[in-house]
C-alpha cells in the first residue's frame, strides 16, 4: 500500500509522539509498503526531502524554524503555522493518490484540511485528552470526519469512541522487548525519572516528593535522566535541595544507558500533569519496574497503571507520593512480578499487525479492494 503520515513533527524532533510515528513508519515499510511521512521543517538543518534507510521518505514541508513558542513563547505553537502546514498536507495527499492516510490529532487543522475523500481514507491517531471547553468540543467533532482512529491508550480509546463513526483501536507505543531485562532485586536500588523536561512535567514536585522519602529514613538515591527546555529550573531546585547531593541529573542518556537505569531501578516516578501512554512506562513494565504517577485530571499515565496495574496512583501531594512509593517498596517482588506481566502484550511485532489490520480495511472501504490485500491471521480484537 502507499501510506501517508502527516505529524506535525518527526525525528530528528525529539519527543513521544515523534519517536512513535518513526517506529511505526519504520516498521510498516519493513512490511513492505510505500511510506512517505509529511512534517513541518521546524529547524534548518533538518533535510527538506529525505529517503531513510528503512525507505521510509521524508517530505519537510513548510519551513517553520519558530514554529515551536512564537512570539517569545506566548503561544506553544504557531497558529499561521498550523494553517500553513494543514494546506500543505492537503495539497500532498490529493496529489499523492495515498491509499491510506495516518494522522497525528495535533496540530488539530490538518485533519479538517483534508478532502472529504481524503478523511473517507484516514486514521487519526489520539495521544492525549484534554478538558478545556475548546478541546472537549474539538475531540467530540473530529473523531466523526475520518474513517478510524487509533488511541495511545484504552482511557483514550473509550473516550474517542463515544464520538467515532467507526473504529477505535487501541494503540500504545511499543517495545521490543529484547532489549530490556529484570534485575534481582538485591541489585536495584533509587527511584528514577525518564523523559522530556519540560514544565508539564512537573518534576518539582518529584523533587518534593524525594524530599519527603528522605526525611522519612529513606536512604537511596533519585535520577533525572533526560533535558529539555525546564532543565536550567530543575538544576537551580535541586542545587537549593537539602537532599540535592543524593539527585543525579543525568542529562540524554543513551539507550544503552538508558536500560540500564531501568533494570537498576526500584521505582519509576512520573508526575505529568499530563500524559497519554508514556512509552517509558512501557519499558518500565518490560523491566520489571513499578509505576508511582500523580493523579491529575489530564494525566493519562493514570488510567495505563490502573489498566496494566503495573504500580500505584496517588494524589499529587509529595506525600501521597511517599505513601504510594512506600507501599510499593515495602512490597517490592510483589510489585515487580505483576508490573512485568503485561509487557509482552506491549510488543511492536504484535501491534504493528493490529495497525496494518486496520490500514488495509479502512483502504478497502475506501475503495481500494485491488490495492489493499487483507493481511492474513491478523485479529482487531482490540477494536
Amino acid at each position: 500500500m502507499k501510506i501517508c503520515f502527516l505529524t506535525e513533527l518527526f525525528p530528528p524532533s525529539m519527543g513521544g509522539q515523534q519517536q512513535r510515528f518513526g517506529e511505526l513508519a519504520r516498521l510498516l515499510a519493513m512490511q513492505g509498503h510505500q511510506v512517505t511521512v509529511m512534517c513541518i521543517r521546524n529547524s534548518t538543518e533538518a533535510p527538506a526531502e529525505e529517503e531513510l534507510a528503512s525507505g521510509v521518505v521524508v517530505i519537510r514541508r513548510p519551513s517553520l524554524p519558530r514554529y515551536q513558542k512564537p512570539l517569545g513563547g506566548l503561544l506553544t505553537r504557531s497558529p499561521l503555522g498550523m494553517l500553513r502546514y494543514a494546506l500543505a498536507a492537503r495539497r500532498l495527499t490529493r496529489a499523492g493518490e495515498f491509499d491510506a492516510i495516518f494522522l497525528n490529532q495535533w496540530p488539530l487543522l490538518h485533519i479538517l484540511a483534508l478532502s472529504r475523500r481524503d478523511r473517507d481514507r484516514s486514521v487519526v491517531d489520539w495521544c492525549e485528552i484534554r478538558h478545556s471547553r475548546l478541546f472537549r468540543l474539538v475531540q467530540s467533532v473530529l473523531p466523526r470526519l475520518v474513517a478510524a482512529n487509533t488511541g495511545v491508550s484504552a482511557q483514550v480509546a473509550r473516550h474517542i469512541r463515544r464520538f467515532a463513526r467507526d473504529r477505535v483501536l487501541v494503540l500504545p507505543s511499543g517495545i521490543n522487548g529484547a532489549c530490556y531485562r529484570m534485575d534481582a532485586a538485591g541489585s536495584r536500588g533509587g527511584m528514577l525519572y525518564i523523559g522530556r523536561v519540560t514544565e508539564h512535567k512537573n518534576l518539582a514536585l518529584l523533587i518534593e516528593a524525594f524530599e519527603e522519602m528522605c526525611r522519612r529514613g529513606y536512604q537511596d538515591r533519585l535520577t533525572i535522566a533526560g533535558d529539555g527546555p525546564a532543565l536550567e529550573a530543575v538544576r537551580r531546585r535541586v542545587a537549593s535541595s537539602p537532599s540535592g547531593e543524593r539527585i543525579e541529573l543525568a542529562g540524554v542518556v543513551s539507550d544503552e544507558r538508558k536500560y540500564n537505569l531501568l533494570a537498576g531501578a526500584r521505582l519509576l516516578m512520573l508526575t505529568s500533569q499530563r500524559e497519554g501512554f508514556p512509552r517509558v512506562v512501557a519499558e518500565a513494565m518490560a523491566s520489571g519496574l513499578p509505576v508511582i504517577t500523580a493523579r491529575y485530571p489530564q494525566n493519562g499515565t493514570v488510567g495505563v497503571v490502573e489498566d496494566y496495574q503495573c504500580g500505584l496512583c496517588a494524589e499529587p501531594t509529595a506525600g501521597a507520593l511517599a505513601d504510594a512509593a512506600q507501599t510499593v517498596l515495602a512490597d517490592w517482588d510483589t510489585w515487580s512480578a505483576r508490573s512485568h506481566r503485561p509487557a509482552g502484550g506491549l510488543e511492536w511485532s504484535i501491534l504493528v499487525q493490529q495497525f496494518e489490520a486496520l490500514l488495509i480495511e479502512t483502504a478497502m472501504s475506501a475503495g481500494n479492494p485491488g490495492r489493499a490485500q487483507q493481511t492474513e491471521g491478523v485479529s482487531c480484537e482490540s477494536w
